[in-house]
């Protein structure tokens, strides 16, 4: 009976779900086509319509990460996260390198080695995770070393290590 039961409530949260709405389906193929813009047209009413829809609001806050538009990039995150979903793992990596991008890399890092702690990672999110890691440990290095130029002052030096 136990069984019927979850299998009637499995069932009935299925149906709940909007079918996959052609607005989605199109800015899948903007994205491709690399037309940030207008996925970002495309999937912005239907974080309205589906608020609770964390594939819609990942894709929205990824167009606006290849827009440069970090803030809003982050605050699309923050919200899958907050949704606890698929895909709140992943949207930490993406929220880090947006702030990367933003050059607040000590709280990239932070939000990493947090996520790091987390068990049960999936293996793809590890792969993720170890490359942002060491990207970020790369610029804390050259930064690190640009700075020992420049307090030396060797400027050229300084600005040469950090256009590298």
């Amino acid at each position: 009976m136990r069984l019927l039961i979850s299998l009637i409530f499995l069932n009935t949260c299925l149906w709940a779900q909007p079918a996959e709405d052609p607005r989605f389906t199109a800015s899948l193929e903007s994205y491709k086509n690399k037309d940030f813009f207008k996925t970002i047209q495309l999937l912005i009413p239907l974080v309205k319509d589906y608020p609770q829809r964390s594939i819609y609001w990942f894709n929205l806050a990824n167009a606006q990460f290849m827009l440069k538009k970090y803030n809003a990039a982050i605050a699309g995150f923050n919200k899958v996260i907050s949704l606890n979903g698929n895909f709140s793992d992943v949207s930490i990596i993406y929220k880090a390198k947006a702030l990367k991008k933003m050059g607040q890399h000590e709280e990239a890092t932070e939000l990493l080695e947090k996520l790091d702690l987390k068990p049960n990672l999936t293996k793809g999110v590890k792969a993720l995770l170890t490359a942002e890691k060491e990207e970020l440990d790369e610029i804390s290095f050259v930064e690190g070393e640009a700075l020992k130029f420049y307090r030396a002052g060797q400027w050229s030096k300084a600005e040469s290590s950090l256009k590298t």
